[in-house]
């Protein structure tokens, strides 16, 4: 990937959430990404639009200090022009503005 063009970082995880506390710590993540700019892609899949892919360790490693010690989570950073390529086999096509209109760079 070259490292000034856009990337997509997308979080895929799957997170206990039995007991009280394992909901809230689920949430507290969910809110997390929520609130750091990622959008949701799919039930436990969340995608983010960064602009230059060097910042995708920095994205990482945010999402690792705030990950909960149990459960599943996974981070993969693709270019955006591989993100477009993905293929919808079934279900609702994932369509937001942030993905399709023309990135700018300043």
């Amino acid at each position: 990937m070259s490292e000034n063009k856009s990337a997509v970082i997308m979080v895929l995880y799957d997170l206990p959430s039995v007991t009280k506390d394992e909901r809230r710590r689920y949430r507290r993540f969910n809110d997390m990404l929520e609130k750091e700019g990622y959008i949701m892609f799919q039930e436990s899949v969340y995608v983010k639009l960064i602009h230059n892919s060097v910042n995708s360790k920095s994205e990482i490693e945010k999402i690792k200090n705030s990950a909960p010690k149990n459960g599943t989570i996974n981070a993969l950073a693709i270019s955006l022009n591989d993100f477009g390529n993905m293929v919808n086999i079934s279900g609702k096509e994932f369509k937001h503005d942030i993905f399709s209109a023309p990135v700018v760079f300043l």
